[in-house]
């Protein structure tokens, strides 16, 4: 099993934000969130990166938080790419496979993202993304013909799921599923689902540094706060998001870029083109907020491909769902822009304070009033939801 370091923490109630606990290469999550009590950390290394389960003193159980651990550990040996005896791995060299039910939810819930986003989210890209794992490692492109076989081969409505049976197919032989772009968010979810189920009412669970599912309120209602962290400084954030429960997820180009023949490649493909998005688009990072850390997950990583517009009009017609991107100026500098469910409240410490419009009420202090920012600043207000739907797309708001 892998080795888990555990680290206890206490927050003094005038503490503000300028404490910050790096949660990772993505976001940063604001001490200040939990208030005056204690609480524990603990981290396992799993899915090749490091996960977080942060739970108040009051509620805190070692054999709880091992349980969720055992959780992602065992999802990992279920869906893992890199495991000849996973269940990913057996499927793609059998074409046919009993699977878990574990395998199943996560194969129905890509399928069912993959249509929403029109194939911009896509879990069939395993033929694709093996591809370009060996060009990394033989230090040359591949070849046209050889990308274009690929491609053909991660067509996701031609999977064949049989949930009586148990079972899921690929007509072809070389077709294979690769859950990377959502296996971090379904196994936060499912670790906290453990937790929840032990009686633990608060908690932080964090995947990859960019995965997070948030469990309860802190501080007997108030909100989580969450910093995006700035795309060109790793030590700041770029903004602060002031949160319920639910999941939320970044995803950026600038993570682990990959140098094949002397030029740098993002490490997310487009299913589109079967080619790595450019690391230096206009898009810097998507970060998604949804019910679940699973669909977080997917949504971002399709929001990095997607044209803005084209991704926010998606977000919109998505019940319960927000997102905020980080984009790039002409000169280099960031620009923020959300959608119609959030809304900016001011600042903390001069950062743009942004809160779901559902959430104003959690609003507790710390950020100045007003709804823009430092002088020279502008935030377009955004539309808030009614019960008969959301404003026309694209409503695209910019501080």
């Amino acid at each position: 099993m892998a080795g888990t370091r555990s680290t206890r923490r206490t927050v003094g109630p005038g503490r503000k934000s300028a404490a910050l606990l790096l949660a990772g290469a993505l976001s940063l999550i604001l001490a200040d969130a939990l208030g005056a009590q204690g609480f524990r950390t603990r981290m396992r290394f799993q899915m090749g990166s490091l996960t977080e389960i942060t739970v108040p003193d009051g509620q805190y159980s070692a054999q709880s938080v091992s349980r969720a651990f055992d959780v992602v550990d065992r999802l990992d040996r279920l869906l893992s790419t890199y495991k000849a005896d996973s269940e990913v791995s057996r499927l793609a060299a059998l074409g046919k496979l009993r699977v878990s039910p574990e395998t199943m939810e996560i194969a129905e819930a890509s399928l069912r993202l993959a249509r929403i986003t029109g194939g911009a989210f896509n879990p069939m890209l395993g033929p694709v993304i093996a591809l370009w794992r060996q060009a990394e490692e033989l230090g040359r492109l591949p070849s046209p013909e050889a990308l274009e076989a690929a491609r053909t081969l991660a067509d996701f409505e031609r999977v064949e799921l049989d949930r009586a049976a148990g079972t899921i197919a690929f007509p072809v032989r070389g077709m294979g599923l690769n859950f990377g772009a959502i296996g971090k968010g379904f196994a936060v979810d499912k670790a906290a689902a453990s937790l929840q189920r032990d009686g633990i009412r608060m908690a932080l669970v964090t995947s990859g540094t960019s995965s997070h599912r948030l469990i309860g309120r802190p501080r007997g209602g108030a909100c989580w706060e969450l910093g995006i962290r700035h795309p060109g400084d790793a030590e700041r954030a770029v903004t602060v998001l002031r949160l319920g429960p639910g999941g939320l997820a970044t995803s950026a180009q600038s993570g682990r870029p990959r140098e094949i023949g002397g030029r740098i490649y993002g490490h997310i493909v487009d299913p589109r083109t079967g080619r790595p998005a450019e690391p230096r688009s206009p898009v810097w990072s998507a970060s998604v907020l949804a019910p679940t850390a699973t669909d977080a997950d997917a949504l971002a990583t399709a929001l990095i491909v997607m044209e803005a517009a084209d991704g926010m009009a998606l977000v919109e017609s998505l019940p319960r769902v927000e997102a905020l991107l980080v984009r790039r100026n002409p000169d280099g500098s960031p620009r923020l822009v959300w959608s119609s469910g959030l809304t900016q409240r001011g600042t903390l410490d001069g950062l743009p304070l942004i809160v779901p419009v559902t959430e104003i009420g959690c609003m507790d202090g710390g950020a100045s009033s007003g709804p823009a920012g430092a002088a020279g600043e502008q935030a377009l207000r955004a539309q808030p939801k009614t019960q008969t739907g959301r404003p026309p797309p694209p409503a695209l708001n910019r501080w």
